[in-house]
């Protein structure tokens, strides 16, 4: 079995990032139906803390801020330039700027590309 390639990862998502919204149709169709799945789970539309894993161009970052009141957003993503785009979200509706030094997972580590 082949090991992802981290880097290259980061490469083509990188290269990628400021664009991938307006071509990636399917994934803005599919986050705007988990933000609006999450609505509706969610009685009262608010949510003390939401961690993303993979924030990547923030669409669903930004599914989600549509649709709920959240005290806390924290993201992360492979990318750390991601950090960006829901910075600007999270300014936008005035939420406190958060960061973890580290996120594990059982396969991979993420260093500092939180918000």
């Amino acid at each position: 079995m082949s090991r992802l390639r981290k880097d290259l990862i980061q490469q083509r998502f990188r290269r990628q990032l400021y664009n991938y919204r307006r071509h990636a149709v399917v994934q803005e169709s599919m986050a705007e139906h988990l933000a609006a799945l999450t609505s509706r789970l969610c009685s009262s539309q608010k949510m003390e803390r939401v961690f993303e894993i993979g924030a990547g161009s923030a669409g669903l970052t930004a599914a989600l801020l549509a649709k709920l009141q959240v005290s806390h957003y924290f993201a992360n993503d492979l990318v750390p330039e991601s950090a960006e785009l829901v910075e600007r979200l999270l300014a936008d509706m005035r939420l406190p700027r958060r960061s973890f030094s580290q996120v594990i997972s059982n396969n991979s580590t993420s260093r500092n590309s939180s918000t």
